[in-house]
């Protein structure tokens, strides 16, 4: 009876540990106050250790950290361990990379519709108006040469079947085009990366080149 008891109660046990508790209380004790059997509770796995989520803590940490499947190589765990380990055990959110901006036919009809109006808006001030755009360059084995608004970059050969690539970005206005930047390699490109490696010394170096007093 007491085996079908716990059993049901989601106790797995046999006869002979039943027969050791209660002989182990008594009979007369066991009557009236049955010996509790507990289950062992479970810690967090012992591949997670202090050191791994402080290591993981040390690369989130940083203003360029690199992706998951990255830190995982690196400490020498798996994907998943890092995954729990920012959400469970640091409690971090993960910043996700924006896919590419994508049109859809009702944006479309709205920048037709407002084009005109827009190019009257600008046109008083087409002078002053100061854009930039980026590129990533697949560096072929070709002896090619890939052009950037008329800026010619040699190309750099990483292997025949994967040719390395690079990202590019220059700005360009009413009176000329900036110096070509480069993006460091193996960054990755967020808003503080992007505006202290490219923005801020366009309008820091060149934008003063370009338009002098009128700056």
């Amino acid at each position: 009876m007491t085996i079908k008891k716990l059993t049901k109660e989601g106790y797995t046990v046999v006869k002979s540990t039943v027969s050791k508790v209660w002989k182990s209380v008594g009979s007369d004790s066991s009557k009236n106050c049955p010996a509790k059997i507990q289950k062992k509770k479970t810690g967090p796995p012992l591949i997670r250790t202090p050191t791994k989520i402080k290591k993981v803590a040390e690369l989130c940490s940083k203003d360029n950290s690199i992706p998951q499947r990255r830190m995982a190589k690196k400490i020498g765990v798996s994907q998943h361990t890092i995954h729990r380990i920012i959400h469970e055990d640091l409690g971090a959110t993960i910043r996700k990379k924006p896919k590419v901006h994508f049109l859809s036919q009702k944006a479309i009809k709205q920048r037709k519709d407002g084009a005109l109006n827009f190019h009257n808006i600008i046109s008083e001030n087409l002078e002053y108006i100061f854009t930039m755009d980026d590129a990533t360059a697949g560096l072929q084995e070709r002896k090619d040469r890939f052009r950037l608004h008329g800026r010619v970059i040699p190309t750099a050969v990483k292997s025949s079947s994967f040719p390395a690539q690079r990202m590019f970005a220059a700005g360009y206005s009413y009176r000329g085009s900036t110096r070509l930047y480069a993006v460091p390699q193996k960054a990755k490109v967020n808003a503080d990366l992007f505006i202290k490696k490219i923005l801020k010394p366009m309008f820091d170096i060149d934008v003063p080149k370009l338009y002098r007093a009128d700056a």
